[in-house]
């Protein structure tokens, strides 16, 4: 029988997602990938994302590489080539061709922004926050801009500050599908699977969203103990056996007794739980602890989640 979390009026559930998979996305809505914070990951070839191939990315890559040769002045050539050198994981390169162009257009909010979120894709956070907070000065409030800063203080653990960011681009741009699978994704990385599921099945029904969206409620449905559901959030974007493979893959995982030592004492196991998997919290070395709102602490375990500029 597979082990599934309960908990009482008087707590939640508190599970930290870190090593998050951030795709970044394109503002026409043209999704393109970025690897970063990946350390169990849907890289894990016992977990199906169902993302692009290899191949495609490179090709993609390969067609903007030679439109930027022959005119690397183009910003809007420039900002397509960095976003799918992004997509095939060359952050480097990407932040590379940006700050060239940055430097040639000062004044052009689509490449300072798009500079900030190469920046913060390469793990550079605090230039990625001050490029960004910049591009927001040089034209009209921007919603992606906003969704960008609160993804980049999400890398930050800044979770509570990065929903504000969240809270302004839904402002400009209501219902925004990737603006709430970022905000359903924060609360995810903070612990709270109850309100990230809440933002997840929102931001899954809006207009406009994406497979992946669907794929992060399946994830966090899955965290939840919910397989059933979860399975049913997959339909349509992973096979039937693709689908098999993650539920018996996050059952697996949830089923090791290093998940269940990480996670807070203020959270019930079910009773098929051995005691000791229940009680052992530091055999395998330090607890990291992180606060959340309420005044409460979680554990923290690596698992994928994807979010969207």
């Amino acid at each position: 029988m597979p082990q599934v979390l309960h908990h009482s009026k008087s707590s939640r559930r508190f599970i930290s997602i870190f090593g998050v998979i951030i795709l970044a996305q394109a503002t026409s809505a043209c999704a393109l990938g970025d690897k970063s914070h990946d350390s169990a990951s849907m890289n894990d070839v016992n977990y199906v994302s169902g993302s692009s191939s290899k191949s495609a990315l490179l090709q993609q890559s390969n067609m903007w590489a030679a439109k930027w040769q022959k005119k690397p002045t183009d910003p809007d050539i420039a900002i397509n080539y960095a976003r799918s050198l992004r997509a095939e994981g060359s952050n480097q390169k990407a932040v590379q061709v940006l700050q060239q162009a940055a430097l040639k257009a000062p004044k052009n909010q689509a490449v300072i922004a798009e500079f900030g979120k190469a920046l913060s894709t390469a793990g550079q956070y605090k230039q990625a926050m001050q490029n960004l907070n910049r591009a927001q000065t040089l034209g009209k409030p921007d919603w992606r801009i906003y969704s960008a800063q609160g993804i980049t203080l999400d890398k930050m653990k800044q979770y509570a500050r990065a929903r504000d960011y969240y809270k302004s681009a839904l402002n400009l741009k209501p219902n925004q599908s990737s603006v709430l699978n970022n905000i359903g994704l924060s609360y995810a990385m903070e612990g709270d699977l109850t309100k990230a599921e809440t933002y997840l099945r929102r931001a899954a029904t809006a207009n406009g969203a994406q497979p992946k969206i669907k794929r992060n409620l399946a994830l966090v449905l899955g965290l939840s103990g919910k397989f059933d559901q979860s399975a049913q959030a997959s339909t349509g974007v992973l096979s039937a056996a693709d689908t098999s493979v993650n539920i018996a893959y996050i059952k697996t995982m949830l089923a090791q007794p290093g998940t269940w030592q990480k996670l807070s004492t203020k959270t019930r196991i079910a009773k098929s739980t051995p005691r000791k998997a229940k009680r052992k919290t530091a055999a395998n070395g330090p607890l990291r602890i992180n606060p959340v709102a309420s005044g409460r602490k979680t554990a923290s375990i690596d698992l994928p989640g994807v979010q969207s500029h």
